[in-house]
C-alpha cells in the first residue's frame, strides 16, 4: 500500500520539523472547503455596505452578522488545521496565540499544500531571493 504524504511547514506554530499529512481524498476536500470558507468570507466582507447611520439596528444587525461569519470563519480555520495536521494540546496552544492574518494564511498554507499548491511561505522565501540577486545586478 503506497501512501503519499505532504510535508507541511508548521513553523508558523513553533514546530521544527513539517507535519506529514496523508494526501488523501479527505484531506483534499477538506482542504477544498477551507480554501473556499476563506474566499466566501473575504468576498462577503468586501460585499457589505455600511449602513446608514441614522439606523442603528441595521448597525447592530450588521454588527451581529459580521462577528457570526468571523467567529465561525476562526472555528473553521482551527478545525481544519487541528484535525489535518493532528496537533497536540501545545501546539494548539501555539496555534490559539498567532494573529488571525497568521492563522488564515497558515490555513490558506496547509490546505493549499495539501492540494498540490506551492506554499506562500515558500514563495515569499524565494521572491526574497530573486529580489536580492535583481538588486545586486
Amino acid at each position: 500500500m503506497n501512501e503519499d504524504y505532504v510535508e507541511i511547514d508548521a513553523s508558523v506554530i513553533g514546530e521544527k520539523k513539517p507535519i506529514k499529512v496523508l494526501a488523501s481524498q479527505g484531506a483534499y476536500r477538506r482542504a477544498m472547503t477551507m480554501l473556499r470558507d476563506l474566499a466566501k468570507a473575504e468576498v462577503d466582507r468586501q460585499d457589505q455596505k455600511a449602513p446608514d447611520d441614522a439606523d442603528e439596528d441595521a448597525l447592530a444587525v450588521t454588527m451581529l452578522n459580521d462577528l457570526d461569519t468571523q467567529l465561525d470563519l476562526m472555528d473553521k480555520m482551527n478545525q481544519y488545521v487541528i484535525s489535518t495536521l493532528k496537533l497536540n494540546q501545545k501546539q494548539m496552544t501555539a496555534l490559539d496565540s498567532i494573529s488571525m492574518n497568521a492563522a488564515a494564511d497558515f490555513a490558506r498554507d496547509v490546505a493549499g499544500q495539501v492540494m498540490g499548491m506551492e506554499s506562500s511561505q515558500k514563495a515569499t522565501e524565494d521572491d526574497q531571493k530573486s529580489d536580492a540577486v535583481s538588486v545586486s545586478r
